[in-house]
């Protein structure tokens, strides 16, 4: 039997042979190259050699974990934004009497909707958007609260309360839209897998390492459709399918032109 090492690319396991598995490491710093395929994050320095590069996910999805980075933050910004206009909202309403349309349950607002559904591994943003429960919370509270002060008369003192909540609770909310923003741009998912195959040496960017696995070539069978460069799989029983990453392929059509790139 051969031995396997497995790794997670987007939503799907791969293996590739793991004599072809110079080492592991974090995603190095890297130096980007001029009118390079998207998919080539650059060039790297590995003890003295120059190594390219790749980013798997995006040679193979077309969105890498860049830019999903930047879609999230950008998203973040959005939202903070969202709540700087729901209260402004909130204190027109209360001003000239004109109805409060915008979202007053804290799970129904744009937010809300992302916040409880999003998940990450790393325990300090885990921290961070714990801290959003509450002044969220309080935030979208202030509707019902403020609005029936106002029809009981005490709109003076609700819009007391509201310009009080821009300096506490909304001001704690754009604060940790702001470390959640700076912890995600910190933060490196990724890890490198160095690949060699005779005298060709590539990195390649992936979300995660698995396992090495002892399993026969024959294990491997043809896809029903492929999936970008790597049509063959192999069904593990209760693991997940791998899929063969076809080293040689690999290496004939990407590297040769990384390394032109490279020089």
């Amino acid at each position: 039997m051969n031995s396997y090492l497995t790794f997670a690319i987007d939503k799907n396991w791969h293996a590739v042979e793991a004599n072809h598995v110079k080492e592991i490491i974090f995603c190095p710093n890297y130096t980007t190259i001029p009118l390079s395929p998207s998919y080539y994050r650059g060039v790297f320095n590995l003890r003295g050699k120059v190594v390219p590069l790749v980013d798997c996910k995006k040679k193979l999805t077309g969105l890498s974990e860049l830019d999903a980075k930047r879609q999230l933050i950008a998203t973040l910004h959005a939202r903070e934004q969202d709540h700087l206009n729901w209260l402004a909202a909130l204190d027109h309403s209360l001003k000239t009497g004109e109805a409060f349309t915008k979202a007053r349950d804290p799970h129904q607002c744009a937010f809300g909707k992302w916040y409880d559904s999003y998940t990450n591994p790393d325990r300090d943003i885990q921290s961070t958007l714990a801290e959003f429960d509450l002044p969220h919370k309080k935030i979208h509270g202030l509707a019902d609260h403020l609005l029936g002060m106002s029809a009981r008369g005490q709109r003076d003192e609700a819009i007391l309360l509201i310009n009080r909540a821009r300096d506490t609770e909304l001001a704690a909310l754009i604060g940790l839209f702001s470390k959640l923003r700076a912890q995600i741009t910190t933060q490196n998912k990724e890890l490198t897998v160095v690949l060699h195959d005779h005298n060709r040496v590539c990195g390649i960017t992936v979300d995660s390492v698995g396992e090495v696995a002892k399993m026969e070539p024959t294990d491997f069978k043809p896809m029903e459709t492929g999936h970008g460069d790597h049509n063959q799989i192999a069904v593990r029983g209760d693991k997940p399918p791998v899929i063969l990453f076809d080293i040689d392929k690999f290496f004939s059509e990407i590297v040769p032109s990384s390394h032109q790139l490279a020089a």
